[in-house]
């Protein structure tokens, strides 16, 4: 059963009209400058911004740009905590699509699963803390790949 999404779309409406209407960095309320510079790490006073929605069920629900560079976004509303999880074959189609190198992929498939394996086919799992300590150059490659400028 699916719950009814409508203060979402609502919500998702006012942040882009709000970045549209307001425009300038330095105009926003303190909430957004923070998601602001968040997204574009060196946010200066004069910077704008424009936003829009994105049509269709899938995600993200908007797009910020600024200085032509365009920044995805997921906006999520509730009155409790929830948790969301994308499957891992989406974010690792992403990772391909923008030159991810497979080792790296790798990476990332071991520490998600955490079993010795890329499949979740392993019989004992690790804690993250377990695997980072002992994969310290692999979480640090994995890190700096995905840190990428390209990529946020």
């Amino acid at each position: 059963m699916f719950g009814d999404n409508s203060s979402g779309f609502l919500n998702e409406s006012n942040i882009v009209d709000y970045i549209n209407r307001v425009s300038n960095y330095s105009e926003f309320n303190s909430n957004i400058k923070g998601f602001l510079e968040f997204l574009y790490q060196d946010v200066s006073a004069t910077q704008t911004f424009e936003a829009r929605q994105l049509s269709g069920q899938g995600k993200p629900d908007l797009v910020i740009t600024s200085n032509g560079i365009e920044k995805y976004v997921s906006v999520k509303k509730g009155s409790g905590n929830s948790v969301h999880q994308e499957q891992l074959s989406l974010f690792e189609n992403f990772m391909r699509r923008n030159g991810v190198p497979d080792s790296i992929i790798s990476i990332l498939k071991q520490f998600h699963y955490a079993d010795g394996t890329i499949n979740g086919s392993g019989t004992l799992r690790i804690d993250s803390r377990t695997f980072i300590q002992s994969h310290t150059t692999e979480i640090i490659q994995l890190n700096v790949e995905l840190n990428r400028e390209q990529l946020l």
